[in-house]
Order: C-alpha cells, then sequence, then structure tokens
C-alpha cells in the first residue's frame, strides 16, 4: 500500500527519487486497458519501450496528483 503525499511538499528531485525507487523494486502486473487508439497510436510512436513510457507517465501522474508516494 502506498502512502498518500501532498505535491506541494515534494520537489521534483523527490519525485525523481519516487521513480528510482520504483525502477529499482518494480513488480509489475499485465494488465488489459481499453485506451483511445490515438492514444495508444501516439505512444507507440515514441518507438521501443512506449509501454514503459507509459508506465512513467502514470506514475508521475499518480505523484503529482498525490495518490503515491
Amino acid at each position: 500500500m502506498h502512502t498518500p503525499i501532498t505535491l506541494a511538499h515534494k520537489s521534483e528531485a523527490s519525485i525523481a527519487a519516487v521513480f528510482a525507487t520504483a525502477n529499482e523494486a518494480r513488480l509489475q502486473k499485465q494488465v488489459t486497458l481499453c485506451l483511445d487508439g490515438d492514444v495508444v497510436e501516439s505512444l507507440r510512436e515514441t518507438g521501443p519501450d512506449w509501454q514503459d513510457r507509459f508506465n512513467n507517465i502514470l506514475r508521475h501522474w499518480l505523484v503529482t496528483h498525490s495518490l503515491v508516494q
């Protein structure tokens, strides 16, 4: 379980630390999502490892909306 955080007290460095910690202890789960076609296409156009970038986009949103630490 993740502890909620307040973004007002988080610097860019501490947000980066969240990503570093997540990458070190990554336990991924395979899921099925229904996304808009243009969203998927835009992500795929970013090249190899687009799914990792999508994961980082979601993680950033969660951190900046005080849902995970």
